[in-house]
């Protein structure tokens, strides 16, 4: 759970600012720059939380840190990020609009490949070695390192006066964490222990359920349409 603590703002939020109608701009540019700011962020979090830890787990920890300081954040999320912004900017209308058919279905499909891939890993461990203790203490775990970073977004949107776009935004910030990069950190130290997926696992798909819920109360209503004409 540290490395997911420690984790910028999940691209993906983007797409669930866009279904809430949030500020689009103030959320690419949140991701971006926490990502931007990860490779010093991520080793000061670790080391000031790795003393928690006991057995061989904190000089794990280490390859993680080396792994951030070498520009992992940079090239899996910024580069990805600009070349898309760039692409949009260069190419032309026609061409913007056939990509989105095949671009989104591609999408889907490399995000549906991960979700599975990751989930064999954890699942298919705690299948052989079953652990009833950690089945639930993930969840647990993970709702409680989920619910509150949602709160504070929500309440920092109060405290600020937010209009409705950029309080959306806000809380999405804070409360969405690339696990999908956690996940790729802990296969890459920690390979002999796939069973630590589960918590990253549990975590997504509870701040995806947070998500959506913040969405639902910020998507704004439409208004009522005509009323229909009477049969005669």
């Amino acid at each position: 759970m540290i490395l997911i603590v420690a984790m910028p703002v999940a691209a993906g939020a983007t797409v669930w600012t866009g279904k809430g109608h949030g500020d689009q701009p103030t959320m690419v540019g949140l991701v971006l720059a926490s990502t931007l700011v990860s490779p010093l962020t991520i080793p000061v979090t670790v080391g000031a939380l790795a003393p928690l830890l006991s057995g061989g787990y904190p000089d794990a920890l280490g390859p993680a840190r080396d792994t951030m300081n070498s520009g992992f954040a940079f090239a899996q999320v910024v580069l990805p990020c600009a070349a898309g912004l760039m692409c949009r900017l260069v190419l032309p209308a026609r061409l913007l609009d056939g990509a989105g058919r095949w671009v989104v279905p591609v999408a889907l499909a490399g995000s549906a490949v991960l979700t599975y891939v990751n989930a064999s890993g954890a699942l298919g461990a705690l299948l052989a070695h079953p652990r009833p203790l950690l089945l639930i203490a993930a969840p647990v775990v993970a709702a409680v390192v989920c619910a509150p970073s949602f709160a504070v977004g929500r309440l920092a949107a109060r405290v600020l006066r937010l209009d409705a776009p950029a309080a959306s935004s806000l809380t999405l910030a804070c409360g969405m964490n690339n696990s999908s990069a956690s996940a790729v950190l802990i296969t890459t130290t920690l390979p002999d222990k796939p069973h630590l997926l589960l918590p990253v696992l549990a975590y997504g798909l509870l701040q995806k359920t947070a998500a959506n819920r913040v969405v639902r109360m910020t998507r704004p209503h439409r208004p009522p349409g005509p009323p229909c004409p009477a049969s005669s």
